[in-house]
């Protein structure tokens, strides 16, 4: 069942890659971007856009992860310690299972 929730972000996907295609097509106009001492030549304006938002998202996906391995690791330890927590299970006693049926009972066999 896993592989079927692949399937919903996969139209979307393709859905947002029409859209900025689509974009990149209507904002033909040549733009030319500074940033202090470099420049960029005449590009297309929806270019730079789709640039500058794919960017903008590969450093978030950046910050998410390192925040996701700092949970992640703190979960470990969280659950190591837990674990350490939980008492152990008192060792078994070595009377049989006929003689507790029969204690439970009140009934003795001689």
């Amino acid at each position: 069942m896993r592989g079927l929730r692949i399937i919903p972000a996969f139209l979307l996907l393709v859905v947002l890659s029409f859209v900025g295609a689509v974009f990149v097509v209507q904002n033909n106009d040549p733009v030319s971007v500074r940033f202090f001492a470099y420049e960029v030549p005449p590009t297309k304006l929806g270019l730079i856009v789709l640039t500058s938002i794919l960017t903008g998202m590969v450093i978030a996906a950046l910050f998410c992860s390192v925040e996701l391995l700092s949970l992640y690791v703190q979960n470990r330890r969280l659950r190591r310690k837990i674990s350490q927590l939980k008492p152990t299970p008192p060792p078994p006693t070595e009377t049989s299972f006929h003689d507790r049926g029969s204690e439970s009972s009140g009934v003795h066999s001689m």
